[in-house]
């Protein structure tokens, strides 16, 4: 066996040595100096190597003599590490590059909920590697760092913060996309995020929540799909998603919870597709606090498996399909969750507390915008579901239109929901088409009750009005008691038709006498 010479052996272990050394800061010198550069700012007495493979500490405890560190000329590391308290550590000046295997940002500890003690990183990062910036040890507490320079390379970002709180603000061009696998990801910029897609992961709870004001990102977007886990993610403020949308994951696993929080929208106007083998499910939540949020659908759906809209967390979150969603297998609206739009979408089923709304627009709140949501397959509204209208003038509603379908209105406590501004006495005297289709299960009464502009109303004072609600072979349709229906039409034609022919005959008989 050939031995290893002693020179060459002790220079394997000094290079070793040398990748893993770490140095701490003490800031010592921060009367005259705060550069990473001048040695008497670090224990020891020697400032970090610059050649990608130092880990730099910044610890709370002892306190150091300064919080604020300049980087003097552009420095090359491999992991910073910052375990603060109260006090948060501030970073400027040159960029700062990370290299090699396990590059990474930590806060160990919390640094509070606030701006003003949050870490801040405003100098430019450069990605010369997979970059993980999390908390290394796991609390209650609200970890979080601030990066306001800007980040460029091609390379990945990986965020995990637990109950901390990530902020990105500036015009970042990295390439390699962001994980957002657990902890809060707040977008401070349209080009946050760089230019590749946000990946959620489903394996823990995350959130995505915005600074200063809304956002439009051209970032895709993939959605994984596990089969346990807690892993929804939760996103807050008014945040426009421009590139396409991916569910990822097993055929047949549902996607984690898209959940959108209380007074949020998310707007999508990517298509949305799946990777893999087919037969992945897209599933929408809303948070169980809070009275609104709104999740626009503008893009074209390819995924195969189901559109489940809602679950028992759910409290009033409105979904707008307003893409062709046909090649999902079917459509779920379950509690809490209304869904509108005017795109296409697979068979639909209505659940209790549930609400099928077509047309409208996310600010339609004070002159609705009227529309049909084309339907490929059935309806079925099941007991306890509404399908609400909006009706205007000339005989211009909201309407729903099946291909190759059946609307099953059969179950009990289906209510009929009608909004026509000034009411009943506004319209037009048209005949107002709500529903069309191949065949229907219900029948004259149908919907149990109805409701006029939110307050309770019925059939009587529909009839009242001037109206009937008519349920016909392919069609439910408000028509004015003035306009006689197909049936009466039909009659007197053929009594019109019977009266001409008596009154030629007649003529006929007075030329010949």
């Amino acid at each position: 066996m050939k031995k290893t010479p002693l020179p060459c052996l002790l220079a394997v272990l000094c290079a070793a040595s040398a990748s893993a050394a770490s140095f701490t800061w003490d800031g010592s010198e921060f009367a005259t100096s705060t550069n990473w550069t001048t040695a008497a700012n670090w224990v020891g007495g020697a400032a970090p190597d610059n050649d990608g493979t130092a880990t730099l500490l910044f610890n709370q405890s002892p306190t150091p003599g300064s919080f604020a560190s300049t980087v003097g000329v552009a420095y090359n590391i491999n992991k910073l590490t910052i375990t603060s308290q109260s006090t948060p550590f501030t970073y400027s000046g040159s960029p700062i590059t990370f290299s090699g295997s396990g590059a990474a940002i930590t806060v160990t500890t919390a640094s509070g909920n606030s701006t003003s003690t949050a870490n801040t990183i405003a100098n430019n990062i450069v990605l010369n590697a997979a970059l993980t910036i999390n908390r290394g040890v796991s609390s209650t507490n609200a970890a979080r760092i601030n990066i306001s320079g800007i980040i460029s390379g091609a390379h990945a970002i990986t965020t995990g913060f637990d109950n901390g709180i990530l902020r990105l603000t500036g015009d970042n061009t990295f390439t390699g996309g962001v994980s957002n696998v657990r902890g809060n990801l707040e977008i401070g910029h349209n080009s946050a995020l760089g230019t590749g897609a946000l990946s959620l992961s489903g394996t823990s709870a995350a959130s995505v929540s915005l600074t200063g004001g809304a956002k439009s990102i051209a970032n895709g977007l993939n959605i994984a799909g596990v089969a346990s886990g807690t892993g929804a993610t939760t996103f807050s403020g008014d945040l426009t998603v421009g590139g396409a949308v991916t569910l990822n994951g097993t055929a047949g696993v549902n996607t984690k919870y898209t959940t959108i929080a209380s007074a949020a929208k998310l707007t999508l106007n990517g298509d949305i597709g799946e990777s893999g083998t087919l037969g992945k499910n897209f599933r929408v939540n809303g948070s169980s606090t809070g009275s609104t949020g709104t999740l626009v659908l503008n893009g074209n759906a390819t995924y195969t498996g189901s559109t489940q809209l809602g679950s028992i967390e759910t409290t009033s979150r409105t979904v707008f399909i307003n893409g062709d969603f046909s090649s999902s297998s079917a459509t779920s609206v379950n509690a809490g969750m209304t869904l509108r739009g005017v795109g296409t979408v697979a068979a639909v089923t209505v659940g209790a507390n549930a609400i099928l709304a077509p047309g409208g627009d996310v600010d339609d709140t004070v002159t609705p915008t009227l529309g049909t949501l084309d339907v490929d397959g059935g309806v079925t509204f099941n007991s306890g579901s509404t399908f609400k209208l909006n009706l205007a003038a000339a005989g211009a509603s909201d309407a729903i239109s099946l291909t190759g379908g059946t609307v099953d209105i059969n179950a009990t406590g289906v209510t009929l929901a009608l909004n026509i501004t000034g009411g009943y006495g506004t319209l037009s005297g048209s005949t107002y088409t709500l529903a069309s289709f191949d065949t229907i299960v219900g029948s004259y009464g149908s919907f149990t009750s109805i409701t006029l502009n939110g307050s309770a109303s019925d059939i009587t004072a529909l009839n009242a009005a001037g109206y009937n609600l008519v349920y016909g072979t392919d069609s439910i349709y408000l028509q004015s008691t003035s306009i006689p229906e197909p049936a009466t039409i039909s009659l007197m034609i053929g009594l019109g038709a019977l009266g001409l022919v008596a009154s030629r005959r007649r003529g006929n008989a007075g030329r010949r006498s």
